[in-house]
């Protein structure tokens, strides 16, 4: 289940997956013909690579915001094996990725790649983790849990499962609310998060922390190696 962010940088995670959340399931078919896996997740072959943060997070896409116009994006990939915080041998990899504005972290994605030769059991598992954190939300139960609550949310009709959050200041910093968007797409887990001023319209920031999300799904659909 979700851990708690930290300022500057992605989030961690506590469990088999981070930060992860899930809402208005898609049907997900996993079909073994004759041994071979046949994948039918968002119609597309499982992911066995990820492009760069640059990539990613172009300057063209970063130009298109405001917030992050002339700023470029940093990071890279780290093996499953090199992840100190996960102990998880169906995690092949994670790319991280921050667009900071002097010093300053305004957004950011991170990116999951599971185990694709495992006759679908590691993408079961990151969609059961979606929909666990769905009821959470849903019932309010995160808030209990947490001490933290959220501003608002909805479910994000990207990849195979989704949802758009927006925390509480406080969850962070008292002076900023965390935005973050959340799903999976075959076998891959995307958090994408955004720092925002604690004086906002909930409902316009959803609507561009959901744009953003989308173009990042399109960006791994045209820029991310398939097995």
């Amino acid at each position: 289940m979700p851990g708690q962010p930290g300022p500057g940088g992605q989030p961690r995670r506590d469990g088999r997956v981070a930060l992860i959340v899930g809402a208005s399931v898609t049907a997900v078919a996993l079909l073994v013909t004759g041994g071979v896996l046949v994948w039918n997740l968002s119609g597309s072959r499982p992911y066995a690579d990820l492009p760069s943060c640059r990539r990613l997070l172009t300057s063209e896409l970063l130009d298109s915001r405001p917030e992050t116009e002339g700023l470029r994006a940093e990071g890279g990939y780290e093996e499953g094996e090199e992840l100190a915080y996960r102990d998880d041998d169906q995690l092949l990899g994670s790319l991280t990725c921050e667009v900071s504005d002097g010093g300053e972290a305004v957004m950011g994605v991170s990116v999951d790649l599971l185990e694709y030769e495992d006759d679908g059991d590691a993408v079961e598992d990151l969609r059961g983790e979606f929909e666990d954190y769905l009821e959470e939300v849903e019932s309010g139960g995160w808030a209990d849990e947490r001490e933290a609550d959220l501003v608002d949310w909805r479910p994000l009709g990207v990849g195979d499962v989704g949802v758009v959050v927006l925390y509480e200041p406080g969850y962070i910093d008292e002076e900023v609310v965390y935005g973050q968007a959340f799903f999976s797409t075959v076998n891959l887990g995307v958090t994408v998060y955004h720092v925002y001023d604690a004086d906002i319209d909930a409902e316009e920031e959803l609507d561009r922390l959901d744009d953003l999300a989308r173009q990042v799904h399109r960006q791994l659909s045209r820029e991310a190696e398939r097995a």
